[in-house]
């Protein structure tokens, strides 16, 4: 009951005693608050020095210009691809053939039997596919499709099971056998044929892979990559740029809004400027 009796304001008085008691909890809180404003920061600078670091490393390895770009007049008869050894110049390209996968049918609507089986060799592996009974052309391509390490893939064109193989080139070639081959009439439309497997072509062009699409020919110019250059070195300056601005930001004083940056007067991170300001320049 303050000021009762004694006329003293008691309830002031202690309040002014607790405000005392509590200054020193006030300014921990406050020098709390302010080393996790630092932390966040320099967490935030420790992020932008990664960057630059990794920038700094693609910038001195010893393949940082030394890119290459190939490109073809007629992207429609050959894709390039140059590594980095491949030497400049412009080469006449001229495709004469393209690898096809060998290709077989069977007679138009044959007669399926349940119980034989069709055997089919690729490059030394075996599948045996069996038919069934109620079997139809397509339900038999279906079966050969979903057996494990067929070499071919099966579809029914025109009342006709179609097999081609996976694999381009003579080294895709299939053999058939067994009690179904003879009955489904099997016949090639297309043989195997090499070109390269999967028509690339490499060596023909030193450092060069050459995609072929189609028979015809092209010319392919190989030349530094350009592009690539400029944006390791792009990467390198944006790096270095943000990583000065935000220690900038963090350690001046803005005059006009008398508002000192979260690491004004920080010797560690004022050091470290000037380090990297010397580092850069040299």
């Amino acid at each position: 009951f303050s000021g009762i009796g004694s006329g003293i304001d008691t309830a002031s008085i202690v309040d002014a005693l607790m405000k005392i008691e509590r200054q020193p909890i006030d300014r921990v809180n406050t020098q709390k608050s302010q080393l996790t404003a630092k932390q966040g920061v320099v967490q935030e600078i420790n992020g932008l020095l990664t960057t630059l670091r990794d920038a700094a490393a693609k910038l001195y390895a010893s393949d940082a210009f030394q890119g290459k770009t190939a490109t073809a007049a007629d992207p429609t008869v050959v894709t390039p691809a140059a590594g980095a050894a491949a030497p400049t110049g412009t080469y006449n390209v001229v495709v004469s053939s393209l690898a096809q996968a060998h290709t077989v049918a069977s007679a138009a609507s044959p007669v399926l039997n349940a119980g034989d089986s069709l055997d089919i060799t690729v490059g030394g592996t075996t599948a045996s596919v069996g038919v069934q009974a109620g079997d139809s052309l397509q339900t038999l391509a279906d079966r050969i499709n979903g057996t494990t390490d067929v070499g071919v893939s099966a579809s029914v064109v025109n009342d006709r099971l179609v097999l081609i193989a996976r694999e381009s080139g003579a080294a895709g070639s299939m053999t058939l056998g067994g009690s179904a081959a003879a009955a489904l009439g099997f016949a090639t439309t297309q043989a195997g044929q090499d070109a390269s497997a999967g028509n690339v072509i490499t060596g023909a062009i030193a450092g060069v892979d050459l995609t072929l699409s189609k028979v015809g020919a092209t010319t392919v110019t190989v030349g530094a990559d350009t592009a690539a250059s400029v944006a390791v070195v792009s990467n390198f300056v944006d790096a270095y740029n943000n990583l000065m601005k935000n220690v900038k930001l963090a350690t001046s004083y803005d005059a006009a809004s008398k508002q000192a940056g979260t690491l004004q007067g920080d010797q560690s991170i004022a050091s470290l400027a000037s380090q990297l300001r010397g580092i850069a320049g040299s």
